[in-house]
C-alpha cells in the first residue's frame, strides 16, 4: 500500500494506513471465506438433521398419520358383513310353543361389499399421499424457515463487522477534526451513519430469535430451544438439473396429484356402488320352536329378501355420485394447473436467484470493493471526499446484504420447487422410520 501523504492527518495516527485495507479486508470476507463450502455443508446435513427431528415431533405431522392410520382401519370395516341378529320369543298366554330362538344374518348384494372396501381402500389411499404431502410441507418449511435464520444471522455478523470499522473511522474522523484537517460535518455523517447502522443491527438481532422461534415451532420443539450450529446457507441449487426431467414427469411425483389421483378412484367405485345399490340384499335367518313336550320342537330356515321399491332414491345416489366424480376430476384439473404453473415459477424463480448471485459474486461485489480502495486512495491524496469514501462503504454494504437475500431466496425457491416437483423422491420413505419410533 501507498504511504499516506501528510496531507490527510494518518501522520498523527499510524494504524489509519490499515484501517482502510481493513475495511476492504472485512467486506471481502464475508463472501470470499475459503471455508465457506464446508460451512454450507455443514448447514445442508443440519437443516437435514432439523427435517427428520421434524418428521418424528411435529404436531401436524402426527395429526396426518392418525389421519392414514384412522381411513385405513376404515377398509375391514367396510369389507366385514353386517352384524347377526338373534331374537328370543317367549309367549306369555299358554300355548303350545313357549319360545322360539332366531338367528338371522344380512348378506349386501352381489358385489357392494366389495366395492365398499374398495371406496375405503382409495380414501385410505388419498389420506396416505395426504400424509406425504404433510410431510413435504414439513421440509419444505424446516428449510426456508432454517433459511431465514441462517440469514439473520449472517447479516447481524455483517453489520458487526461494518459497525466496528465504522466507529474506527469515527475515531479517525474525531481526531482529524480535532487538528483541524476535517470538517465537523465528516464527524456528523459517520455519527449518522453508525446510528443506522446500530438501528439496522438491532433489527437484525431481535429478528434472529423470532426466527429461531419459527425454526423450532415446524420442527415441534419449544420455541427457546437452540438450533445446530448453522454458519452458511446451504450450497446453491444447480439450475441444469432442475431440467434434467421434463416438468410433467417431476409433477407425478407430487403427493397433492396422487392424492387427487386416488379421489378420483374413490369416486369412480362410489359411482359403481351407487349403480349396486338398487340390488336387493338378503337375509338368511334360522328359528328354533320350544313346545315344551306339547309337540315335537321345530326348527325353521328362513330367507327374506329386500326389495328397492323407491326407485327416486337409488337415482339420485347414482346421480349424486356421478356429480362427485365430475368434480373430483374438475379438482383434479385445477390442481395440475396451478401445480404446472407454479412449478413453471418456482424454476424462473431458482434460476433467477442463481443468476442474481453470481451476477454479485462474479461482478457487482468484485468491483465494489475496488471502488472502495480506488476512493481510499484518492481521500488520502485529497482527490476524493470523506463523503464518497462513506457512500462507497455504504454501497459494498448494502450490496453484500442483498447477495445474502439473494443467496436466501435461491434457498426458499428450489425448496418451494422440490416441494412442487420432487417431494414424492424426498419424504415418500418418512412414513416407515416415522412409525418405527412411534
Amino acid at each position: 500500500m501507498k504511504a499516506v501523504p501528510t496531507s490527510t492527518g494518518c501522520r498523527l495516527l499510524p494504524q489509519c494506513r490499515s484501517l482502510f485495507g481493513m475495511a476492504i479486508l472485512l467486506a471481502g470476507f464475508i463472501w470470499t471465506a475459503p471455508a465457506a463450502q464446508a460451512d454450507a455443508e455443514s448447514s445442508q446435513a443440519a437443516i437435514e438433521q432439523l427435517v427428520r427431528d421434524a418428521y418424528a415431533n411435529s404436531p401436524e405431522l402426527r395429526a396426518a398419520y392418525a389421519r392414514w392410520q384412522s381411513a385405513f382401519e376404515r377398509i375391514p370395516q367396510a369389507e366385514s358383513l353386517p352384524d347377526p341378529t338373534v331374537v328370543y320369543g317367549y309367549f306369555v298366554e299358554r300355548m303350545d310353543t313357549r319360545q322360539i330362538f332366531r338367528v338371522e344374518q344380512m348378506f349386501p348384494g352381489f358385489g357392494k361389499r366389495g366395492l365398499r372396501g374398495e371406496v375405503a381402500g382409495e380414501a385410505a389411499a388419498a389420506a396416505a399421499d395426504g400424509l406425504e404431502a404433510a410431510a413435504a410441507d414439513v421440509r419444505k418449511q424446516v428449510i426456508q424457515a432454517s433459511a431465514s435464520y441462517i440469514l439473520a444471522r449472517r447479516a447481524v455478523t455483517l453489520m458487526e463487522d461494518n459497525l466496528d470499522l465504522l466507529e474506527q473511522l469515527e475515531r479517525v474522523a474525531r481526531q482529524r477534526y480535532r487538528i483541524g484537517e476535517a470538517s465537523q460535518a465528516d464527524v456528523l455523517r459517520l455519527e449518522s451513519e453508525r446510528e443506522s447502522l446500530q438501528i439496522e443491527l438491532q433489527s437484525w438481532q431481535e429478528r434472529e430469535p423470532a426466527l429461531r422461534a419459527r425454526v423450532n415451532a415446524v420442527v415441534g420443539r419449544a420455541a427457546d430451544r437452540p438450533l445446530p450450529e448453522m454458519n452458511e446457507l446451504p450450497p446453491l441449487p444447480d439450475p441444469s438439473g432442475l431440467r434434467s426431467e421434463s416438468l410433467d414427469q417431476r409433477i407425478a411425483r407430487n403427493p397433492d396429484l396422487r392424492a387427487g389421483e386416488a379421489r378420483i378412484r374413490q369416486a369412480e367405485r362410489s359411482r359403481e356402488l351407487a349403480q349396486r345399490e338398487s340390488r336387493s340384499d338378503f337375509m338368511v335367518g334360522l328359528e328354533y320352536m320350544d313346545n315344551r313336550g306339547m309337540a315335537a320342537d321345530e326348527v325353521m330356515a328362513m330367507v327374506s329378501v329386500s326389495i328397492p321399491l323407491w326407485r327416486g332414491r337409488y337415482r339420485a345416489l347414482r346421480e349424486e355420485r356421478a356429480a362427485d366424480l365430475r368434480a373430483a376430476e374438475a379438482d383434479y384439473q385445477a390442481s395440475y394447473n396451478r401445480i404446472e404453473a407454479d412449478a413453471q415459477m418456482a424454476l424462473y424463480e431458482v434460476e433467477d436467484a442463481v443468476r442474481r448471485v453470481n451476477l454479485f459474486a462474479d461482478g457487482l461485489l468484485p468491483r465494489a470493493q475496488q471502488t472502495l480502495s480506488i476512493v481510499e486512495q484518492d481521500y488520502r491524496t485529497g482527490n476524493a471526499s470523506f463523503l464518497d469514501l462513506l457512500g462507497a462503504q455504504r454501497s459494498l454494504l448494502d450490496l453484500e446484504l442483498e447477495w445474502l437475500r439473494a443467496r436466501t431466496d435461491a434457498v426458499l425457491r428450489a425448496a418451494e420447487w422440490e416441494r412442487l416437483t420432487e417431494a414424492g423422491a424426498k419424504s415418500g420413505n418418512w412414513i416407515q422410520s416415522a412409525g418405527e419410533r412411534r
